[in-house]
C-alpha cells in the first residue's frame, strides 16, 4: 500500500519446505523516493504463512526469490502448456512426485550441458536452472511457489498483469550481491571452515546496503536498516534473512524505476518470467 511513510515493500527468502529450524523469512519495509527503510523480519514455519501474505489488502510490492517459470526449451521439448498459467496449472495437477519424475526423466539420454536449460533471465543474471531438483534445489521452489501464485490475486511481473494492487517480482539476491561486492561467499547450511570469513562478508555487504549517498549500482537506493534485522543478517550464517532483505531491495529497485507493469522486456520469453536487472 502507498501512504504517508510511501510504498509498502517486503521480500521473501523462500523454501519449498519451511519448518521452525528453516521458515521463510519476509523482510517488511516501506520506500519513500529514494530511501527503503527495512523495519523487521517475520519467519512463517509453513506454507500457509506465505498464502496467506499473498492475501494481504492493499497496494504493495513484493521481491520473492525462487523462479516463477520454467525454461521455453523444455516447455517446449516436453510437450507442456506454453502458457504460464495453463503449464503451472498442468504442474498442480501431476503433483509432486509427476513434476519431478518428468524433470528426472527429462535428463535422461542428454548430453552434457543440455540436461537442464537456463532462461535468458538466468544467463543475464547468473542464476542457475529452474530445472534443479538438487543442489540449491529451485525446481521445488518453483513447484511450491509458483501454483500459489496464480492462486492468489496478485500481478505477477510480467507473466500475469491484472487490475489488482499488489505485484510480485522475481528477485535474485545473489545478482545484487555481485552489484555491491563482486563474486563473494557469504551463508552456508553446513559447519564449513571460513565460516568467520562468510560473517564478515555478510557484514561487508550490510555495509555496502547502509551508504550514506546511496549505492549508484543499484539506482542510487538508500537503505536504512533497523538494528535488530542488522544484527540478524549478519549473524544468520543460512543468509535467510539478508537474502529477504536484499529481495526487498530488488523490488524496491524496480519501484524506484517506474516499470510500466504491461509491459515486458523484448528478449523475454512470456513463459519463462523474468528477473528485474538495475536498469530494467
Amino acid at each position: 500500500m502507498t501512504d504517508r511513510t510511501g510504498t509498502v515493500v517486503y521480500g521473501i527468502d523462500f523454501t519449498s519446505a519451511p519448518s521452525k529450524r528453516k521458515p521463510i523469512t519476509c523482510a517488511r519495509a516501506h520506500l519513500k523516493e529514494s530511501c527503503l527503510t527495512i523495519e523487521a523480519l517475520d519467519a512463517w514455519p509453513a506454507l500457509g504463512g506465505f498464502e496467506a501474505f499473498l492475501q494481504r489488502p492493499g497496494t504493495w510490492i513484493a521481491g520473492l526469490d525462487f523462479p516463477f517459470g520454467l525454461p521455453d526449451k523444455f516447455i517446449r521439448n516436453i510437450g507442456w502448456p506454453p502458457s504460464w498459467s495453463d503449464c503451472v496449472r498442468h504442474i498442480e495437477t501431476i503433483e509432486k512426485t509427476g513434476f519431478e519424475a518428468a524433470l528426472n526423466d527429462y535428463r535422461v539420454g542428454r548430453p552434457a550441458g543440455d540436461r537442464e536449460h537456463l532462461r535468458k533471465t538466468d544467463r543475464l543474471v547468473g542464476a542457475v536452472s529452474p530445472q534443479k531438483l538438487y543442489g540449491v534445489p529451485v525446481a521445488k521452489m518453483l513447484f511450491a511457489g509458483a501454483p500459489r501464485l496464480l492462486n492468489a490475486r496478485v500481478n505477477v511481473w510480467p507473466l500475469r498483469i491484472g487490475a489488482n494492487n499488489a505485484t510480485v517480482i522475481e528477485a535474485y539476491p545473489g545478482y545484487l550481491v555481485r552489484q555491491l561486492c563482486g563474486r563473494i561467499t557469504y551463508k552456508h547450511d553446513q559447519p564449513v571452515s571460513d565460516a568467520v570469513e562468510r560473517q564478515a562478508s555478510r557484514r561487508s555487504i550490510v555495509r555496502e546496503l547502509e551508504l550514506s549517498n546511496g549505492i549508484p549500482g543499484l539506482s542510487g537506493l538508500q537503505a536504512v536498516i533497523d538494528k535488530d534485522v542488522r544484527n540478524r543478517c549478519i549473524d544468520d550464517h543460512r543468509g535467510d534473512c539478508l537474502d529477504a532483505v536484499l529481495a526487498a531491495i530488488h523490488a524496491a529497485i524496480f519501484a524506484m524505476n517506474s516499470v510500466d507493469p504491461t509491459s515486458l522486456p523484448k528478449e523475454a520469453t512470456v513463459t519463462e518470467g523474468w528477473i528485474p536487472t538495475v536498469d530494467t
